[in-house]
């Protein structure tokens, strides 16, 4: 890719998340507008624990998916690769919204129950349709059509403004919200299958070509399992911590600030992940060394410039973003906390740069260490933090996690890297 192409598919990717994150925010002031701290609070918690559970079953076929589709494609089984991708990743969905319903029918005989069936049922289907959603996605994402996927994040991010907001007008309640979120991903499954023919395809007849995905999945993907619940308690552990300190109202209180500097911040990160991170692992398919050393030098350059105007933007004009964009009763507190989420994912986006370079040399597992790390010292920090300064106290544990599991991260790379320069590149285990 040369650098003028760099540019303009930069730019592309910059304009889309800008359009998904100026979506996002006017969603979230629309969303304050219409539910009280509890339900907000509550609402988040229940996506957060469903996403949790996605990501422990089926972010390792998705992941396998990402980082060989190239591969496959190469040897054109991109079809029968995907296809197996979705079927693995359907199996596991499987089993784990049959263990929701277990424990909730366990928790109902025992009396402690308090969601509603039809909320339950709500988040199963929220599970289904966003392994749908994560498998067409990643597959666009690895064929490096950046203006498909641009297109298809910013029509999600309008039908998760438009149907939760509608459902949310009818009844502000929990699972108003919810079913809100299933029904905009569902749309979005439906305008997928009628504009992408790749999508399409992935549903014809099985072909009997060897693709070795299972084995890519276990060998690259396992560790993506505790992996991805060590990340969501190194990110999310906060919130879940301040809701047992100070309940569901706090929780809403913190989240929504949280939203709108994470939301920034993760748009410079997501894009520029849209952006490097298919021709970094396309550059180490084909064993380009050299290619591979430029494109995360100029991933960490630009991670860290963008991520500096943004946290300046937040420490500026913090107080002028949180009287636009929050409902009174969520302002309490919301500058302090803006600027610390802020330099905490500034942080956290050089992280994940660190992160996808140790990816794309096939060190997958040696992520575990960092993440265990990053979530011990989300709760151990919370637990401190929370209760000597209440919901900023839960944003300044996610800075001072993000920065510990940073500095952790930057010495597990540095060995990968020597070893890999001895022993050259390994197929990755666990």
């Amino acid at each position: 890719m040369n650098a003028r192409h760099l540019v303009r598919t930069g730019a592309l990717i910059v304009v889309g998340q800008v359009a998904v994150a100026s979506l996002g925010i006017t969603a979230l002031r629309l969303y304050t507008n219409l539910a009280p701290p509890d339900v907000f609070g509550e609402s988040n918690l229940i996506l957060s624990a469903l996403a949790l559970g996605l990501q422990v079953f089926v972010a390792g076929f998705t992941a396998a998916q990402l980082r060989y589709y190239s591969e496959a494609e190469a040897r054109r089984a991109g079809d029968e690769f995907t296809r197996e991708a979705m079927i693995w990743a359907l199996r596991a969905t499987a089993v784990l919204a049959g263990l929701i319903v277990f424990s909730w029918a366990v928790a109902r005989m025992m009396g402690k129950v308090v969601y509603t069936p039809s909320l339950v049922a709500s988040g199963i289907a929220w599970l289904f349709a966003m392994v749908l959603r994560n498998v067409f996605l990643c597959r666009i994402q690895a064929e490096r059509r950046q203006a498909a996927y641009a297109r298809i994040q910013v029509i999600e991010a309008l039908l998760l403004l438009v149907v939760t907001l509608i459902a949310l007008r009818l009844a502000p309640r929990v699972e108003s919200f919810l079913l809100g979120q299933t029904l905009a991903i569902v749309l979005l499954l439906v305008v997928i299958l009628m504009g992408e023919k790749s999508a399409r395809t992935v549903f014809g007849a099985h072909s009997a070509a060897n693709t070795g995905f299972l084995s890519k999945a276990w060998s690259y993907g396992m560790p993506f399992a505790p992996m991805s619940a060590l990340s969501w308690l190194a990110n999310l552990g906060d919130r879940y911590t301040l809701a047992f300190f100070l309940g569901a109202d706090a929780t809403g209180r913190y989240v929504a600030p949280f939203s709108i500097a994470s939301r920034g911040l993760n748009l410079v990160s997501s894009a520029l992940c849209d952006l490097f991170r298919p021709i970094l692992f396309d550059a180490e398919n084909r064993q380009d060394n050299r290619q591979a050393r430029r494109i995360f030098a100029s991933w960490i350059l630009c991670s860290v410039s963008l991520s500096t105007a943004g946290v300046a933007v937040i420490y500026v004009a913090g107080t002028l973003v949180a009287r636009l964009l929050l409902a009174p009763g969520y302002r309490a507190g919301a500058v302090d906390i803006m600027l610390w989420v802020s330099f905490g994912y500034a942080v956290f986006g050089v992280t994940q740069v660190l992160e996808n370079r140790l990816l794309s040399v096939g060190y997958s597992a040696r992520l575990l260490l960092p993440i265990v790390l990053g979530a011990v010292a989300n709760i151990a920090f919370s637990i401190v933090l929370i209760r000597r300064n209440g919901i900023v106290g839960a944003a300044q544990a996610t800075c001072a996690s993000f920065v510990f599991q940073s500095m952790a991260t930057t010495g597990v790379l540095l060995h990968a890297l020597r070893r890999r320069g001895v022993s050259g590149p390994p197929e990755a285990q666990i």
